[in-house]
C-alpha cells in the first residue's frame, strides 16, 4: 500500500517525492572591444572593428542574432537628447561556446549629414534603435544588461555645397502658358 495515496486501485506501483532540477546557466555575449576609426568627415567610409566573447559556461542555444553599431553625440542610447545614427546591423551566424569570441570589421560609408563622438557597439539588443524589435535574438536569461560598449570618436559633418551647374528654358515662352524649366 503507498501511503501517499491509499484509497488508489495499484497504489504501489508509483511513488512522489520532491525533484530538484538544476538549470543550465545561460549563455552571456558581452562586446569586449570596440576599435572606430579615431576621426573622419561624414561622408566617407569609416571603419570599426569589434569582438564578441560569451563569458558564461554555457553554449548559445540559438545560431544567430545581431550585432548593431550606433554613432551617437552623447555615450548613452537612453538619453533621450542624443542624436543617434544606426549604422548597421550585421547578422552573426553559428554557435558560440564557452570562452569562444569573433571578431567582426565592416567599413560603412556614412552620410553626410552623420555626426557624433561616439560609436556604440551592441550585440544581441532586444530592440533596434530606429527598427523596432530584433527578431534575431539569443536567450540570454538576466545577462542581457553588459551588451554593449562605447568608444570614442570623432564624426563631423559636411555642409553641403550645392551648385547649380546649369539650367534650360525654352527658346520662346508665351505669358500665361506653363513652361517647363530644367536645372
Amino acid at each position: 500500500i503507498n501511503p501517499d495515496d491509499p484509497n488508489e486501485l495499484d497504489n504501489n506501483n508509483y511513488k512522489a517525492r520532491p525533484l530538484t532540477i538544476l538549470l543550465t546557466p545561460p549563455p552571456d555575449l558581452v562586446v569586449t572591444s570596440v576599435i572606430p576609426t579615431a576621426e573622419t568627415e561624414a561622408g566617407q567610409p569609416f571603419n570599426v572593428q569589434w569582438t564578441v566573447e560569451n563569458q558564461s559556461t554555457s553554449t548559445t542555444v540559438e545560431e544567430t542574432w545581431n550585432d548593431v553599431i550606433y554613432l551617437s553625440d552623447k555615450p548613452d542610447l537612453d538619453d533621450p537628447t542624443a542624436k543617434i545614427w544606426t549604422l548597421g546591423v550585421f547578422e552573426h551566424q553559428g554557435k558560440l561556446n564557452q570562452g569562444e569570441s569573433y571578431t567582426v570589421e565592416q567599413t560603412i560609408n556614412l552620410s553626410p549629414g552623420a555626426e557624433g563622438q561616439y560609436i556604440i557597439v551592441a550585440t544581441n539588443p532586444k530592440f533596434i534603435i530606429n527598427q523596432g524589435t530584433n527578431r534575431n535574438s539569443a536567450w540570454e536569461g538576466s545577462y542581457d544588461d553588459n551588451n554593449l560598449k562605447v568608444e570614442s570618436t570623432q564624426v563631423t559633418s559636411v555642409s553641403a555645397d550645392l551648385v547649380v551647374t546649369s539650367i534650360n528654358v525654352p527658346s520662346e515662352n508665351f505669358s500665361g502658358e506653363k513652361t517647363t524649366l530644367e536645372w
